[in-house]
């Protein structure tokens, strides 16, 4: 293959590569530092072999490929992950992080690229119809993350207790092991988990009516635009939704930030958003 993805020293052949988007501040360029923790299937995680895979994965390294770059993995733990970007150990954070006004403030995020929703994890035989459920119980979460502000936001409304951890396999492991009653995490990853682990499934899921999106720091807003770019035109061809299916086993709803292309550059309403009319430039 003529383009490979480098994941700590090993260099793996991509499976499929979308069609080259060309600008000329990207023809120089070096590759494009894509950070994401490894440890949060099914968006980034490590095989048994230690190739790293996962949706964000696939759709960096296809965003680097339409700029005619190469795609660099940087392995980052959530809880760092933000300092690490002001930082300049990567360029941008493909890990799922969620637009809000307040993040918008300090970093310019791409357009949306995939839908955001909660899931509850719990054991198979657990009785969880409804939120009320959790009064007495304790919640697991990741540190910091979009789970961890609605469990702090709630956990007086509903009468839990919060449990954090570092990475949602940790987070997941409490409710195997019945240190915690529920486990809730990104949807996907949830599902994800649940269908390699029977005794594990979904009982919750809460709709946030936001998007995923790229992460880059706000004085490289011409970085940020070339990723957009390079987002809508495999959103365009294909790709997106080719990408989307593989990893969740069905097509992305029609409504989907995975599919719909946002007028200008970045999400509309948000500090750092552009609204300067763009056509495509796809190749």
């Amino acid at each position: 293959m003529g383009r490979y993805l480098t994941i700590l020293g090993v260099v793996v052949g991509l499976a499929a590569i979308a069609a080259p988007y060309h600008t000329a501040s990207a023809q120089d360029a070096g590759p494009l530092r894509a950070a994401a923790d490894p440890t949060f299937p099914p968006f980034a995680f490590r095989t048994p072999a230690g190739v790293v895979e996962g949706y964000v994965v696939d759709v960096g390294a296809a965003v680097a490929a339409k700029m005619k770059r190469e795609f660099e993995f940087v392995p980052q733990e959530w809880s760092g992950i933000f300092s690490g970007l002001y930082a300049g150990h990567f360029d941008v954070i493909i890990a799922p992080v969620t637009i809000t006004a307040e993040r918008a403030s300090s970093m310019a995020f791409t357009e949306g690229y995939l839908e955001t929703s909660l899931g509850f994890l719990t054991k198979s035989d657990a009785e969880m119809p409804n939120l009320e459920a959790l009064k007495g119980k304790t919640l697991a979460v990741n540190n910091g993350s979009v789970s961890d502000n609605w469990a702090k936001d709630n956990a007086e409304k509903y009468g839990f207790e919060i449990q954090r951890y570092l990475n949602v396999p940790d987070t997941a492991q409490s409710v195997q092991s019945g240190r915690a009653f529920a486990a809730l995490a990104e949807t996907g990853s949830m599902a994800y988990l649940a269908t390699r682990q029977p005794t594990l499934k979904v009982s919750q899921t809460i709709a946030l009516g936001g998007a995923f999106a790229f992460a880059i720091k706000p004085e490289n807003v011409e970085l940020r635009n070339e990723i957009d770019m390079a987002l809508e035109c495999l959103k365009q061809d294909g790709t997106m939704a080719s990408i989307y299916e593989k990893w969740f086993g069905f097509a992305p709803p029609q409504d989907s930030p995975a599919v719909n292309i946002v007028a200008g550059y970045g999400p509309e309403g948000f500090d750092n958003y552009d609204a300067t009319p763009h056509e495509l430039a796809c190749e």
